[in-house]
């Protein structure tokens, strides 16, 4: 088995759909003035399609979005119960909203993921969150560049082993 390439050791559709909807953290990454990658883990949203990121307007990231707005998102499984050796790179678009639509729909999402039925912290929360400079960074995924799954490789390996 060649281990130099494991392009074919990728996430089922629903393997893949199951990562999104359980991890809770990305790494998002931009494009700086100078052209240099940057990146910061974020927490995000998995919804109808598109990652949804809290950013603020006057924040780095959010002003180089506004410039170049392709972007690149990094999933890892590592912290879920899905177990490690499991990830996903997106190249994306993101387009950046501060309608309060746009918002408030975002904080009632995140705040039933955090605190299910419990609305006296969901009401802090959203409080907190919805301050003036506010903004939501919505990934359009274009494209997978990378999809891996390492339980895939060790039933491989272990397949060829028998």
């Amino acid at each position: 088995m060649d281990l130099e390439d494991v392009s074919s050791f990728t996430l089922s559709d629903e393997r893949r759909e199951a990562l999104l909807a359980t991890q809770r953290e990305c790494t998002f990454i931009w494009a700086s003035r100078d052209g240099q990658p940057v990146g910061v883990t974020m927490s995000y949203l998995w919804q109808d399609g598109h990652f949804l990121l809290a950013s603020t307007a006057p924040r780095k990231r959010t002003l180089a979005v506004r410039r170049d707005p392709r972007v690149s998102i990094v999933i890892t499984s590592v912290g879920t119960d899905m177990g490690p050796s499991k990830s996903l790179t997106y190249l994306g678009t993101c387009e950046v909203l501060h309608d309060e639509p746009s918002k408030l729909s975002f904080y009632k999402a995140l705040t039933d993921q955090l605190f299910g039925d419990n609305e006296v912290p969901k009401a802090g929360f959203i409080k907190t969150m919805n301050s003036p400079n506010r903004v939501i960074l919505r990934v359009t995924p274009v494209r997978i560049v990378n999809s891996y799954d390492g339980d895939a490789l060790r039933a491989a390996l272990a397949a060829s082993q028998a």
